[in-house]
């Protein structure tokens, strides 16, 4: 069994308060600042006309009250949206955020945010500029950010852009050669659900000083697993995951 470390368990909050309100809103972020969360993990994409904004699906219809293809519209059109509209509280209208309001309410926030970037090879022209540009313009908050992608492609131009950013690689299942690749590009982390983090494997991170992240973390067993086989970093979207580990281990 892997020893245990004395680094302490990071707990990252999907959407910026989990279920507690509208996903990657300024909502969420407040409602999971207030509630003591100090890591979230958002979702970025690009709007037609190049402006970077907070959104998680390809499709508005989830998590909106529109249709269509979120990066296909301007953003005059996406900042009218409702972002609440598929949230299970009735939280009031709630705007599809820009990145630099978000960027301007991090630099006074105490918490560490995950961008976890959302575009295709030929959004990332768009995208990119935009994002150094902001992080340029707002350096405290820049300093609080990390990236991850699915995209070995956008993850290696990220770190041609914003050169000293936390990056952390999306798998579906942690293999070697692609922890290899991971290591070759300069990235610290990589990530895959929770179900698919062994003892093994989170060794095998270790091995090409890689740091292993855990997300969809269910429940306090998952947590409790994942923590006994070496992995620190864990992202949950139910905040009481966390409380009733750390009331199980008091």
């Amino acid at each position: 069994m892997i020893k245990a470390e004395t680094k302490p368990i990071e707990w990252v909050v999907m959407g910026g308060a989990g279920k507690l309100a509208p996903e990657n809103t300024m909502a969420a972020l407040i409602e999971g600042l207030a509630r003591g969360v100090d890591h979230v993990w958002l979702d970025l994409q690009v709007s037609k006309d190049g402006v970077p904004f907070l959104f998680r699906d390809k499709r508005l219809e989830r998590t909106t009250n529109a249709r269509g293809i979120a990066h296909s519209l301007d953003w005059k059109h996406l900042k009218q949206l409702d972002a609440s509209d598929g949230h299970h509280v009735a939280a009031g209208h709630e705007r599809i955020p820009a990145l630099t309001e978000v960027l301007d309410w991090l630099q006074s926030a105490d918490i560490r945010m995950i961008l976890e970037i959302r575009a295709t090879d030929r959004m990332l022209a768009r995208l990119l500029p935009a994002l150094a540009k902001a992080c340029q313009q707002m350096p405290r908050a820049s300093e609080k950010l990390s990236f991850a992608s699915g995209s070995t492609t956008a993850l290696v131009r990220c770190g041609e852009v914003l050169r000293g950013k936390g990056r952390l690689l999306i798998v579906d299942k942690p293999k070697r050669p692609i922890l290899l690749a991971a290591q070759e590009m300069g990235v610290g982390s990589v990530g895959c659900t929770a179900m698919n983090w062994t003892e093994k494997r989170v060794r095998n991170a270790r091995e090409y000083d890689l740091e292993a992240t855990a997300f969809a973390v269910r429940n306090c067993n998952d947590a409790k697993r994942l923590i006994k086989v070496g992995v620190k970093r864990l992202c949950i979207d139910d905040i009481d995951i966390k409380h009733r580990y750390d009331s199980s281990m008091s």
